[in-house]
C-alpha cells in the first residue's frame, strides 16, 4: 500500500529551494478520482512561445487527474494508476490559467510555467527528467523579475540575482559544480552593498566585508581558501576605527590593537603563530 503525501507548499517557498515543484504542487497520490474532460492546449493559450513546445496537445488536469508519491518522486494517472506521461494544465476560478507541466514515465521533463491569477507569468522552472537544468525564473505579480537561477543538470551553476520589486538588485551569488565560487554580493534596499564576501570552491577566499546602511565599512577581513589571512579591522558607524587585528594562515599574528570609540588606541596584544606572547599594553583616556 503507497502512503499517501499531501503537497501544497506555496511556489514562493521555491526561493528556498526545499524540492517543490510547480508541476507537483498540490498533486498528492491517494485522493479520489475526479477526472476532468481532457483540454487542448494550443500555441495561441501559451503565454510565451518560445518556451513551451509549438504544438498543440492533449491535456488533463493537474489538481484533478493527477497524483504524487513522494517515496518515488513520481506522478501517478489516478485512472490507470501508472507514471503519466504527457501534459497537464490547472485553472484559476476566473478561468485564467494557473499552471502547466508535462511529465515523461512520471517525472517532470521540459518547462514546468505557473501563472498569477491576473495572467501574469509567475515562474518557470525547467527539468529534464526530474533533474533541475537550464534557467529558473520568478516574477512578481506585476510582471516584474523577482529572481533567476541557473541550474546544470541539477547543480548550481554561474550567476545567481535576486531583484526587489522595484527592480533593484539585491542579491547575487556565482556557482561552480554546485559550490559558491566567486563574489557574493547582498545590497540593503537602496541598492547601497550590505556585504560582499569572496568564494572559492564553496570556502571564503578573498576579501569578506560588512557595511553599515550608509555605505561605511563595518568589518573587512581576508580569507585565504577558508582560513583567516591578513588583515581584519573593525569600524563604528561613523568611521571611528574600533580594532584591528591579523591572522595567519587562521592563525593569530601580529599586533592586536583595540579603541576606544572616539580613535584613541586602548589596548594592544601580541601574537604568535596563534598564541599570545604575554607581551600587551592597556592605555587610560585622558
Amino acid at each position: 500500500m503507497i502512503q499517501s503525501y499531501l503537497i501544497r507548499t506555496p511556489l514562493i517557498f521555491l526561493l528556498l529551494f526545499v524540492g517543490v515543484t510547480i508541476g507537483t504542487g498540490q498533486i498528492t497520490r491517494g485522493n479520489p478520482v475526479n477526472s476532468s474532460d481532457d483540454q487542448q492546449v494550443t500555441d495561441e493559450s501559451k503565454e510565451n512561445q518560445s518556451e513551451t513546445p509549438k504544438r498543440s496537445v492533449k491535456a488533463c488536469n493537474c489538481n484533478d487527474d493527477l497524483e504524487y508519491d513522494a517515496g518515488n518522486s513520481l506522478i501517478y494517472n489516478k485512472k490507470t494508476q501508472k507514471p503519466f506521461t504527457g501534459v497537464c494544465v490547472s485553472f484559476y476560478d476566473n478561468e485564467n490559467r494557473e499552471r502547466e507541466a508535462e511529465f515523461i514515465n512520471g517525472k517532470e521533463h521540459g518547462n514546468s510555467l505557473a501563472y498569477w491569477e491576473n495572467g501574469n507569468k509567475k515562474a518557470i522552472t525547467p527539468y529534464i527528467q526530474n533533474i533541475e537544468h537550464g534557467w529558473w525564473r520568478y516574477w512578481y505579480e506585476d510582471g516584474t523579475l523577482a529572481w533567476e537561477n541557473n541550474y546544470d543538470m541539477g547543480s548550481k551553476e554561474g550567476e545567481w540575482t535576486w531583484f526587489s520589486e522595484s527592480g533593484q538588485v539585491t542579491k547575487k551569488e556565482s556557482y561552480s559544480n554546485n559550490l559558491k565560487h566567486g563574489l557574493s554580493v547582498v545590497n540593503y534596499d537602496n541598492g547601497t552593498p550590505r556585504s560582499e564576501i569572496g568564494y572559492a570552491n564553496g570556502l571564503f577566499d578573498g576579501k569578506y566585508v560588512l557595511y553599515y546602511d550608509n555605505g561605511q565599512i563595518k568589518m573587512a577581513k581576508n580569507y585565504m581558501q577558508g582560513k583567516l589571512d591578513g588583515e581584519s579591522v573593525f569600524y563604528t558607524a561613523e568611521g571611528q576605527m574600533l580594532f584591528q587585528n591579523y591572522y595567519s594562515n587562521g592563525k593569530k599574528e601580529g599586533e592586536w590593537k583595540f579603541y576606544y570609540d572616539d580613535g584613541v588606541l586602548r589596548e594592544i596584544e601580541v601574537y604568535s603563530e596563534g598564541k599570545s606572547s604575554g607581551h600587551w599594553k592597556s592605555f587610560h583616556e585622558d
